[in-house]
C-alpha cells in the first residue's frame, strides 16, 4: 500500500494511505465536519436512538423528547458544561437498557468505570486529598 499525499479542496495536503486512492478526497478535518452536518440534525438523533436501543434501551416518548432536547442544549447532566452535539452520548444502564440521561463522552467513561468499580471513587477522593497537601 502506498501513501499518495493530495490536495483537499480546502487548500490542505493530506495522505492518502487508502487502498484505492481514488476514493479519498478530503483531508480528515473536511471529511468530519461534513459527516456531523448541522442541517441533517434529524438523522444524528435517530442515530443515537438506534444505537442506544442497539445496546437494549427503549425509549419512551417523553425520554426522546428529552434526549432531543438535551442534545440540542448541549449541557452534560453530570459536569453541567457546554459540549458539541458530537460529544454527547445517550447514557443508559447496562443492565437494564433504562435512560439515565446525557452526558459527554468524557463523564460517560468515568461513570462506566465507576459502575464497574463503586468503592475507586473514595479511593479517588482519599488519593487525591493526600497529595493535595
Amino acid at each position: 500500500m502506498r501513501t499518495i499525499i493530495k490536495k483537499c479542496a480546502c487548500g490542505k495536503d493530506f495522505l492518502d494511505t487508502t487502498r484505492n486512492h481514488s476514493k479519498t478526497s478530503c483531508c480528515r478535518s473536511c471529511t468530519n465536519k461534513r459527516n456531523w452536518k448541522e442541517s441533517d440534525s434529524a438523522g444524528k438523533y435517530r442515530l443515537r436512538f438506534n444505537n442506544t436501543i442497539a445496546h437494549g434501551g427503549i425509549l419512551n416518548d417523553n425520554e426522546k423528547e428529552e434526549i432531543i432536547d438535551k442534545l440540542q442544549t448541549g449541557v452534560c447532566d453530570l459536569c453541567h458544561e457546554k459540549k458539541s452535539f458530537r460529544l454527547l452520548v445517550i447514557d443508559h444502564d447496562h443492565d437494564t437498557g433504562k435512560y439515565r440521561g446525557v452526558i459527554c463522552s468524557r463523564c460517560n467513561i468515568l461513570v462506566g468505570f465507576l459502575e464497574k468499580n463503586k468503592n475507586i471513587l473514595e479511593q479517588a477522593s482519599d488519593y487525591l486529598k493526600q497529595y493535595s497537601k
